[in-house]
């Protein structure tokens, strides 16, 4: 017969307890995160959006390139993306399940995450190719 093993150990220092402590907290806090640097992007889409078009206006309505309605097209998309990425999520999950409940977590950081990288790519590619058509 084969005999138990009874392992002990030994409890974690204060110093790694606090880490980890610290650790779980940035996890649980990484969607709040996500959703102010959303609203933050979304403002600065919002003024550097309106300030292009007012102090522009004559140059883009009488602009006949075409670059010009793809760069304010994709910075409404980022605007839209971004407003997205503000809200926050429904948690999917079986109610008596921390496993599912963990996952569904990840599955709305990781959407958020993806959200504001398109956004911001969306963003600054309408950015240049503004900059490109105004100054040369």
């Amino acid at each position: 017969m084969v005999e138990k093993q009874i392992l002990q150990t030994k409890p974690a220092d204060p110093d790694t307890e606090k880490w980890h402590d610290f650790q779980l907290k940035e996890q649980q806090e990484t969607p709040k995160r996500l959703e102010d640097t959303a609203k933050t992007l979304t403002g600065i889409i919002s003024i550097t959006l309106t300030l292009f078009l007012s102090v522009l206006k004559s140059d883009f309505y009488h602009s006949s390139g075409g670059i010009t309605n793809w760069a304010i097209i994709l910075w409404l998309i980022a605007l839209l993306i971004s407003f997205i990425a503000c809200f926050p999520f429904r948690y999917r999950y079986a109610k008596d399940s921390t496993f599912g409940f963990r996952k569904a977590h990840k599955k709305v950081i990781q959407i958020k995450y993806l959200l504001l990288i398109i956004s911001t790519v969306c963003y600054l590619v309408a950015l240049i190719f503004l900059t490109v058509q105004f100054f040369f």
